[in-house]
């Protein structure tokens, strides 16, 4: 029946992670404390090896005068296997969720990325118990000999990063005919022929097994030694991230919050770097006994997903939060992701890391102080120059297009300055020297405003005073506008065009003045 060349690997390496404390995962509790999560009056599983599935509630009781019983919640226990998969997608990107609180992971096309199979599962492992969770693991050459082995105290039968075919089967031959994922009456059966192992299955043909067990048997069995292909339905991260934890006994204050905070953020992480995204917001939402008690929103001035930074954050808007009552759950929610750019090392330092703690401040400054406490002041779309920036109140608002032209001075006086002429020149002390210029700035005809509905026009110039300081100088000219332009005139134009004044006729200025406008570093 199944292959027993040993002189080389299969290909494909496959990976269960065998969660068997889920169910008890999802509560937040004291860890040195008897529990069990229990359905229908039964252990479903527990932290004691003594209190093993199926027992009766008050048999379990009845050995800890301190037990914990937790009734399941079926649907945490799979938003929490959603976040493990996350994890795992950060691995390998073909993961697939099984039955019995269990994923599997295809590891053997990331061996070369890895530099073997030993380095992957150990920073797996480690990433898993830095989290807090127990996980019983198995490696096989399919997905059903590995759901397998996951179930068993096994250590993967791994030879120079390679499976070691001959220990493998050795491995499965030992399985109980219960661990088989087929069905009850069908156990029974093989059971009542005497055999109590997959070894001994093994060794009946397929024609015989499935003559009297049918094609699902044999199906299972082929896929199970590798002699017909197991297609899996791969995960694929959920576009929205919403999770929560409950408090069975409620928590009385909020520093009491900062861990079980944590633990929120490390999923949201996880669910970020393995879909390679950042985030911008987060809404956390505190619940006591009936409703919601309070609601935190943390907008960031950068995307990003850096559990530190977050965690910062969080903790310093907790520290806002008065707690009328206890809190029995806390939920996190993101959505409306941006993709990361890939990361590179520089090799000599630049402007961003500055920038990244400039934004660090501006985070922990508005989590503190609230949104409104900072500004800060940005380029608008106006031709002015006093009118061209702005004060705005959102860090994370889009800077408009601004239109290019001349050098601008980085200081602008409150007013213009009036200054004295002498022989076509501005003074100021002295006669200034010209650089640069003229750049010409106008109100057009159309937003002039005030009585007069003068059109207004500028010539700004870059000058050098006596003693070398650069500043910046206009010449102001006031058109008036005709009123006696009317619509018979604007017809008597050729082409159609309208103008307030004929292009053959170029407008003369009336009076013009200098003014200085600021002053270059």
């Amino acid at each position: 029946m199944p292959r027993t060349d040993s002189s080389a690997s299969p290909e494909p390496v496959w990976l269960c992670l065998h969660f068997s404390q889920l169910a008890l995962a999802v509560f937040e509790r004291d860890p040195a404390r008897p529990a069990i999560a229990i359905e229908q009056r039964r252990v479903w599983c527990s932290n004691r090896d003594n209190l093993e599935p199926g027992l009766a509630v008050s048999t379990a009781s009845s050995l800890y005068a301190d037990l914990l019983m937790l009734e399941r919640e079926p649907q945490r226990e799979a938003e929490l296997l959603q976040n493990l998969a996350c994890l795992a997608y950060g691995f390998t990107p073909m993961v697939t969720a099984a039955a019995g609180n269990s994923l599997l992971l295809e590891i053997g096309s990331c061996r070369l990325f890895y530099r073997g199979l030993s380095p992957l599962l150990a920073l797996l492992q480690s990433a898993l118990e830095e989290r807090g969770h127990a996980v019983l693991s198995g490696v096989a050459h399919t997905p059903k000999a590995a759901w397998l082995l996951a179930r068993r105290p096994h250590l993967p039968a791994l030879i120079d990063e390679r499976l070691h075919i001959e220990a493998l089967y050795t491995q499965l031959a030992a399985v109980p005919i219960d661990d088989l994922q087929i069905a009850a009456n069908d156990r029974a059966a093989l059971q009542q022929m005497g055999l109590a192992t997959l070894g001994a299955v093994q060794a009946l043909p397929y024609a015989a097994v499935g003559k009297r067990f049918g094609a699902d048997v044999v199906n299972y069995l082929q896929q199970l030694w590798g002699d017909s292909a197991d297609l899996q339905d791969f995960f694929r991260p959920a576009p929205v991230f919403r999770q929560g934890l409950t408090f069975l006994d409620g928590v009385p204050q909020r520093q009491m919050l900062r861990f079980p905070m944590k633990r929120l953020l490390q999923r949201l992480c996880d669910y970020l770097r393995a879909r390679q995204l950042l985030c911008h917001v987060l809404r956390w939402r505190l619940y006591d006994a009936h409703a919601v008690q309070a609601d935190i929103v943390i907008e960031l001035s950068r995307t990003q997903n850096d559990l530190p930074a977050l965690l910062e954050l969080s903790r310093i808007k907790l520290d806002q939060v008065v707690l009328k009552e206890s809190v029995f759950s806390l939920s996190l929610h993101s959505e409306d992701f941006f993709e990361a750019a890939p990361a590179s090392t520089q090799l000599f330092p630049d402007a961003r890391e500055q920038d990244e703690a400039g934004h660090a401040l501006f985070d922990r400054l508005r989590a503190r102080l609230g949104s409104d406490a900072l500004q800060r002041i940005e380029p608008c779309e106006s031709l002015w120059p006093e009118r061209s920036w702005q004060v705005a109140d959102h860090p994370t608002a889009k800077r408009p297009a601004v239109r290019g032209g001349g050098p601008r001075p980085l200081w602008l006086l409150p007013q213009p300055q009036p200054l004295r002429e002498r022989d076509g020149l501005p003074l100021w002390k002295t006669a200034l020297t010209l650089l640069r210029g003229p750049e010409r700035v106008d109100n057009h005809w159309w937003q002039a405003e005030g009585a007069s509905r003068d059109y207004q026009v500028r010539d700004y110039f870059v000058a050098r005073t006596h003693d070398d300081r650069l500043c910046w100088v206009y010449r102001e000219f006031f058109l008036p506008l005709l009123d006696s332009f009317t619509a018979s005139e604007q017809a008597s134009s050729e082409d159609g065009a309208t103008s307030a004044v004929a292009a053959s006729e170029p407008l003369q200025p009336l009076q013009y003045r200098w003014f200085l406008h600021g002053w270059f570093a």
